[in-house]
């Protein structure tokens, strides 16, 4: 699945806050059995234990911008990616808040100046089995 958006930015704006497009929410547990433990940065990369909420180092601030998110054992395995245009984006991380992992992209890199277009793709894929 992909989801394709586009932000005309049509004042000078400071998103202080961050700006993330295209989310993907998934379980850490349901009721004591793991669903994802393992993000996996750049196919190959940093690898990160994201079993239990308040996991650190779960991001990364360079392209590509892509993260692997599973378990080893079960059958879920995803992977989130974004290609992205007229920005740079700050971070690629994932949530370690309770009780699920999110994967966000954060494009905020400084303040916009108008006008100003940014485009991102994000595409969600189930990996199916965990290699």
């Amino acid at each position: 699945m992909t989801q394709d958006t586009t932000i005309d930015w049509v004042v000078n704006h400071d998103p202080t806050g961050g700006v993330y497009i295209g989310m993907l929410p998934i379980l850490r547990t349901l009721n004591t059995e793991q669903i994802t433990s393992v993000a996996e940065f750049n196919w190959g990369g940093t690898v990160v234990d994201v079993s239990a909420a308040g996991h650190v180092g779960a991001s990364r601030s360079s392209a590509p911008w892509q993260v692997q998110i599973y378990d080893p054992t079960t059958a879920i395995d995803f992977l989130m990616s974004y290609n992205v245009t007229g920005t740079t984006p700050d971070s690629i991380f994932v949530s370690n808040a309770a009780p699920y992992n999110k994967v966000y992209l954060n494009h905020y890199s400084g303040a916009v100046v108008a006008p100003d277009t940014w485009r991102t793709i994000a595409s969600y894929r189930w990996l199916g089995m965990y290699r």
